[in-house]
């Protein structure tokens, strides 16, 4: 996955200055454009779909997402 990453140009693979064993990855210039499209493209369909919920709806999806966030993670650690 990652080295379809780094051919595709959107990451680029570098060394651990420190550690051997380490690779370090960073987004290249398009790696950053091409995250920030789909990011507003998410955002923007996530927006229609709430926008087409009820009041009750929208309270009840609040409601759940405040009992999920509540919930501990998988490693066990709380969520604040």
């Amino acid at each position: 996955m990652i080295a379809s990453l780094e051919q595709g140009g959107l990451v680029r693979r570098r060394e651990h200055k420190t550690d051997g064993r380490g690779v370090l990855l960073s987004l290249t210039a398009k790696g950053r454009r091409t995250y920030k499209r789909a990011t507003q493209q998410s955002l923007s369909q996530l927006g229609g779909a709430l926008s087409r919920l009820s009041e009750e709806q929208l309270t009840a999806l609040s409601e759940l997402v405040g009992a999920l966030d509540s919930l501990p993670h998988k490693n066990g650690s709380d969520s604040s």
